[in-house]
């Protein structure tokens, strides 16, 4: 990019516990959120300013006459897993977070004027089957969650939304 300046502010959260059940096992949460209170882009040096916080920006998505290719600024964007361990067991619930944001270059009537809160979550579950084995499966998107739609003709970014929607895995790791 050939930018005059970016400056950018924000506040990192962190949280993680854990409380221990005894013989029940475990439970706990492990949460990282991110609040973005600017993002600036000046286009050209000795330029002015434009603030992108909470914009889809102006990606590639859009003309490139437009103020350049400014990526999606959410304001937040929060990632949460709470998991119960027992005897060489998991269960874990994960939640992905991204707040709305608005379209500096929605056309009224044609196109939305941004995005709502996009919230997925994924489900896994992990076993010990004996020493050295493990058994993993999981659903990512488990509600099968559309992306929102961005621009006409439905569009959306796979940059940050998940456009693959439901999907499965399983896995094994093995060590001798």
């Amino acid at each position: 990019m050939n930018l005059g300046a970016i400056r950018t502010e924000g506040i990192d959260f962190t949280l993680q516990w854990e409380a221990d059940l005894h013989a029940a096992g475990a439970v706990g949460i492990n949460s990282r959120f991110t609040r973005l209170l600017s993002y600036n882009v000046q286009s050209v040096p000795g330029g002015p300013m434009q603030e992108w916080a909470g914009t889809l920006g102006a990606g590639l998505l859009y003309s490139p006459a437009t103020s350049g290719s400014t990526a999606p600024q959410p304001r937040w964007r929060g990632l949460t897993n709470l998991h119960y361990r027992y005897q060489g067991s998991e269960v874990s619930l994960r939640w992905r977070f991204i707040s709305g944001m608005t379209d500096p270059n929605a056309i009224a009537g044609f196109s939305p004027a941004g995005t709502p809160n996009y919230s997925l979550f994924d489900l896994s579950v992990q076993d010990a089957l004996r020493k050295g084995l493990i058994l993993r499966a999981g659903v990512n998107n488990l509600f099968n969650r559309q992306p929102p739609t961005i621009t006409y003709p439905g569009l959306t970014l796979a940059s940050i939304y998940d456009v693959v929607g439901r999907s499965f895995y399983v896995g094994v790791q093995a060590r001798y």
